[in-house]
């Protein structure tokens, strides 16, 4: 699936979100420039993606931070936790919010910080990825 998003910075927020086929790459590139040209035109300085995914669920865990409307909403939905599972909590939040997530490498069993993986793949360190 093709996924065009119109993310709104200053309201930290999808404005649209439209699916496409992946055999509907040309028509997706074509309406994302469309609409680019026309936001500018217009002055509107949202952000305008083109992202690849399996499915939005997918999106969601490679690209948390469009779909994280309020963090405020995140503090008050876990308020009622004590403080240790708060934080795992949070700490999961901001994990994928950066991008990244924390590993156990199947072959050593040493803790490594990669990007998130999309796809489910082995979960090895550099150094086991060299041998």
């Amino acid at each position: 699936m093709i996924f065009l998003i119109q993310y709104d910075r200053q309201l930290g927020q999808i404005i649209k979100i439209s699916e496409f086929n992946d055999a509907d790459k040309q028509v997706a590139e074509d309406t994302r420039l469309d609409l680019e040209i026309q936001l500018a035109r217009e002055g509107n300085t949202n952000e305008i993606v083109l992202l690849e995914a399996s499915s939005q669920e997918a999106l969601k865990k490679t690209h948390a931070r469009y779909f994280i409307k309020d963090i405020k909403k995140l503090l008050i939905s876990t308020s009622s936790l004590s403080s240790a599972n708060m934080a795992n909590v949070l700490d999961s939040e901001w994990s994928i919010i950066g991008g990244k997530t924390n590993y156990t490498c199947e072959k050593c069993g040493k803790t490594y910080t990669d990007k998130i993986k999309a796809q489910p793949s082995a979960n090895l360190c550099n150094d086991c990825k060299k041998k």
